[in-house]
């Protein structure tokens, strides 16, 4: 557990907020993504402006020694919902899902920003697995109050392998 010793925090809010986000700290949440859908992948390609040809079509991407129509890693860490998508009642006030890793009912999400580390190329129609879980969660005081800096570990695999590793930094508040 990472734990700032610095600031003396008197809101009981963000006080439990850490100790309940400190319960998670090294303790995964693996999911089954099932297989990446091709007309997700390409669409994704599109809206993120990449019109490189392995993204979009198998002779070139077998062209240029990809197994499959490649995916942006971006693709995997960019969703958080795997499946058709929840109900308004399983969303937080700002539309982030209610039971992600690293969340606390009632608090304020902003994000703080992504590391990846690419492993191995995904592929149209590979299985995934992703396991998730916090690394930390720092109590910090700002001029305008306290706040929580997590950071959060999503790696995706397949068949045990990792692929693609992101850290993320969320600030709740």
């Amino acid at each position: 557990m990472t734990s700032s010793p610095g600031p003396t925090i008197h809101d009981a809010r963000i006080v439990e907020a850490v100790e309940r986000l400190t319960t998670q700290i090294d303790s995964p949440l693996m999911v089954s993504l099932g297989a990446i859908e091709e007309m997700a992948a390409r669409q994704f390609a599109l809206a993120a402006g990449e019109l490189s040809p392995q993204f979009h079509d198998r002779k070139a991407a077998s062209e240029a020694g990809y197994a499959g129509i490649a995916v942006m890693p971006l693709f995997l860490t960019s969703r958080r919902v795997w499946g058709p998508g929840l109900p308004a009642a399983g969303l937080l006030l700002d539309g982030t899902v209610s039971d992600d890793v690293g969340l606390v009912p009632g608090m304020r999400v902003l994000g703080g920003g992504q590391s990846l580390t690419i492993l191995d190329d995904v592929i149209v129609g590979d299985e995934l697995e992703m396991t998730s879980w916090v690394v930390s969660a720092d109590l910090k005081e700002s001029r305008n109050g306290a706040l929580i800096v997590v950071t959060i570990r999503r790696q995706f695999s397949k068949n045990g392998r990792n692929l693609v590793i992101c850290d993320e930094t969320r600030v709740l508040r």
